[in-house]
């Protein structure tokens, strides 16, 4: 089996903006953001917080609370480059809510977990 590895170079302002821009945050999980030194159509630092919606017990203080950088998105990027849907969205610069929100919980968790 061969193994092909293909780098793609994105101007940073488009990659967050086509990440940050898809309404990811629309879903349930996602418990409050703001955006320090730029929003969602520039790079800066994004202050994110995240519950569990099928937890009704859930406090704000229980909220796992994260930032997430232009370096984090890449790094999550890279780390999903195997998701044929994610690389999709990435190539046509095309993130829906679905898989940015795919994208941000990569870059603050490591894994997709809600979703």
């Amino acid at each position: 089996m061969a193994t092909v590895s293909i780098n793609y170079t994105m101007d940073d302002d488009d990659l967050w903006s086509d990440v940050m821009g898809s309404a990811w945050e629309s879903c349930p999980w996602w418990f409050w953001l703001d955006y320090e030194g730029g929003e969602w159509d520039q790079p800066c630092t994004l202050w994110v917080a995240l519950i569990d919606p099928d937890n009704d017990d859930w406090v704000e203080e229980g909220a796992i609370t994260a930032t997430v950088t232009i370096n984090d998105v890449v790094r999550a990027l890279e780390e999903l480059r195997d998701h044929p849907v994610v690389m999709e969205c990435l190539r046509n610069q095309d993130f829906d809510a679905i898989y940015g929100d795919v994208v941000v919980q990569q870059a603050i968790l490591g894994e997709v977990i809600y979703g």
